[in-house]
């Protein structure tokens, strides 16, 4: 969707009662329109907001609070990372003569030039002539704020490092992407103008026939099943905490597109496992799919993040047990149905996960 096969949830902001993907990114900004009064709190037109947009604002406020202290604990995490790495090296080198170690160093820079050369050369095959192409539709970053526009620009990078460490024949491209675009200075300050991808500043629809197109959204009714040589895959550069359904949908329609497929998560993935993936998440999928001719299991188990995939105790699998357990009469499961939501909370995705994406420290060559 977080790509836009990304799956889209329900559209409306619960924080202020008005639809809109841009709100709730705008409050976690600042807070400061919302107010508090004797436990109450009000939106930022004085209106009282509801108990559930109520707890969302507080959950906002903490993660605010907690920002600067998560921040460092992930360089934390990247130093101690790096720390482990140099440390594994040093204690191999330990046990080497100086002429040992002189040959090592030269082995290891002559391994890293080689892998540099090879990736680069595979880059340079898949733009020239790479097929199938892939798009990454940037024509929705007017909706975003500052923070979804940087993470947009991760997820593209981390895309295009994905199809370049894979070797992927895959041809990629983004598309509405000029000075225009507000997402345009994250994407040159990501050094996106450097990558041997193909940029264009026309939207998708100006550069590829219709009758090529097939566009990746979970409106879909039918399942990607193939992915075709001569077909251009588009994908929906949406990052939005709170998505509006249908928003690429309903832009390719306007725009003449009429094949539109999804995922086929419902059908080969594990039960229960979440339809909402980062952009690089799906276009690592569809190099994987042509990497493995059609295994779409194999795929997902792979691709599929693990905070994305069905756990025992989520409570799909238990409402969808409970369910079977009503229907074959076995007494107490409606008790069980109740306990498995008596927290009254209601669950619900940020959309596209982009913080994780735009944590990782993937930089391409």
């Amino acid at each position: 969707m977080a790509s836009d096969v990304a799956m889209e949830p329900s559209c409306g902001n619960a924080l202020t009662g008005h639809s809109g993907a841009d709100e709730v990114g705008d409050v976690a900004k600042n807070l400061a329109p919302f107010t508090a009064v004797r436990g109450a709190a009000f939106g930022p037109d004085g209106q009282p907001l509801s108990a559930t947009a109520a707890r969302r604002l507080r959950k906002l406020q903490r993660k605010e609070e907690k920002a600067p202290e998560n921040r460092e604990k992930r360089k934390e995490k990247r130093r101690a990372a790096k720390k482990r790495k140099a440390d594994a090296r040093e204690q191999e080198l330990q046990g080497m003569t100086p002429e040992e170690r002189g040959a090592y160093a030269e082995r290891m820079k002559a391994e890293v030039v080689q892998r540099r050369t090879e990736d680069q050369a595979s880059l340079q095959r898949a733009y020239d002539s790479g097929r199938p192409r892939v798009v990454i539709n940037c024509a929705f970053s007017a909706t975003m704020n500052h923070k979804e526009r940087s993470s947009l620009a991760k997820q593209a990078q981390m895309a295009y490092v994905a199809v370049r460490d894979l070797r992927s024949p895959i041809q990629l491209h983004l598309t509405s992407v000029g000075p225009a675009n507000p997402a345009h200075p994250r994407l040159e300050a990501i050094g996106a103008y450097s990558w041997t991808l193909h940029r264009h500043e026309e939207s998708v629809w100006d550069l590829f026939d219709p009758s090529q197109l097939v566009v990746l959204t979970p409106d879909a009714e039918e399942d990607l099943e193939t992915v075709e040589e001569d077909k251009v895959y588009v994908i929906g550069g949406i990052v939005d905490r709170t998505v509006c359904k249908r928003q690429s949908y309903d832009e390719a329609v306007d725009k003449g597109a009429f094949c539109f497929r999804r995922l086929p998560i419902k059908a080969h993935g594990p039960y229960g496992a979440n339809p909402i993936l980062n952009i690089d998440t799906v276009v690592q999928m569809l190099a994987e799919w042509w990497r493995r001719q059609g295994d779409w299991p194999g795929v997902l188990q792979h691709c599929l993040p693990l905070r994305r995939q069905a756990r025992e105790d989520t409570k799909s699998v238990r409402r969808e047990r409970n369910r079977l357990l009503k229907h074959s009469g076995s007494p107490g499961a409606g008790d069980m149905e109740d306990s498995a939501s008596s927290d009254g909370s209601s669950s619900s995705s940020d959309g596209r996960d982009a913080d994780s994406a735009a944590d990782a420290p993937l930089e391409p060559s």
